[in-house]
């Protein structure tokens, strides 16, 4: 319950695997959630080569990931479309993706994908965000049949969970679950998945480092000490320490506009 922010820690075997000798620490200590995240998504969408995907969220931690795996496995005659701002546009496509919607000028998004997008539909979405209405409005620009993958729903007014927000996530669940499309619902197939990591997919994830087809890309990096006070605050003060402080990284993750993973040094290498 103390998070993982400390020196040492204690974890079961199945949950490590080696580093490869092309990867620096601090890009390795990138990988296993975000990139153990995106194997998981991949997995479970069951793309092939020339499947079109697209991606909410691909200049974020679990997005940069899913844009890489997902052009490694659609290949040269498949479609990587990245959904983040214009100022992330040239960083994405470095990664891969042969198209990116910059959802501050292409609004409302959802319109600009079915204009853009409707004639070739897309194979899957992944969603690194949680955007309610990108999914309500997705057979407009996701086939028939194939699955819209969800890391989580965020609230409409942003990060801040009240209870209202929490009801409102129930309520948007239960509907994408089991509402039935002749009563409104929406008639494609969505899916929450679970991050939980195994050695599998941390290998997976390893075993793409090593060969060169993922890089983790790195906002910043952090001291320990800059960051470790904020862990004597309890919770419900933590907002207002944030605000009163100058503990960036955590800001910065707030934010949701990190380019890549906010990584905080331990120790020098």
């Amino acid at each position: 319950d103390q998070g993982t922010l400390t020196e040492y820690i204690v974890v079961h075997q199945e949950y490590v695997v080696t580093v490869p000798e092309n990867v620096s620490l601090a890009k390795a200590s990138g990988f296993a959630a975000a990139g153990g995240t995106a194997v998981r998504f991949i997995n479970a969408s069951n793309i092939g080569p020339g499947d079109s995907v697209l991606v909410n969220g691909g200049s974020g931690g679990v997005g940069t990931f899913l844009v890489q795996i997902a052009k490694h496995v659609v290949g040269p005659t498949g479609q990587v479309v990245a959904i983040c701002s214009g100022g992330n546009a040239e960083m994405v496509r470095n990664l891969g993706a042969d198209d990116v919607v910059d959802y501050r000028t292409q609004k409302p998004l959802e319109k600009f994908l079915a204009e853009t997008y409707g004639q070739k539909k897309f194979d899957v979405i992944f969603d690194t965000i949680g955007i309610q209405s990108l999914y309500t409005h997705c057979p407009a620009y996701l086939t028939e049949g194939k699955p819209y993958l969800d890391v989580g729903i965020m609230p409409s007014n942003g990060p801040t969970w009240t209870w209202s927000n929490i009801a409102t996530l129930a309520s948007n669940l239960l509907t994408n679950y089991f509402l039935p499309t002749y009563f409104g619902g929406t008639p494609r197939r969505f899916a929450l998945l679970n991050t939980n990591p195994t050695q599998d997919m941390l290998s997976r994830v390893r075993d793409l480092a090593k060969q060169g087809a993922i890089k983790c890309s790195i906002d910043s990096v952090w001291p320990m000490e800059e960051v470790l006070t904020v862990r004597a605050f309890k919770p419900c003060l933590f907002r207002r320490f944030l605000a009163n402080a100058h503990f960036q990284a955590y800001q910065k993750l707030e934010s949701r506009r990190a380019k890549g993973k906010i990584i905080i040094e331990i120790q020098k290498e």
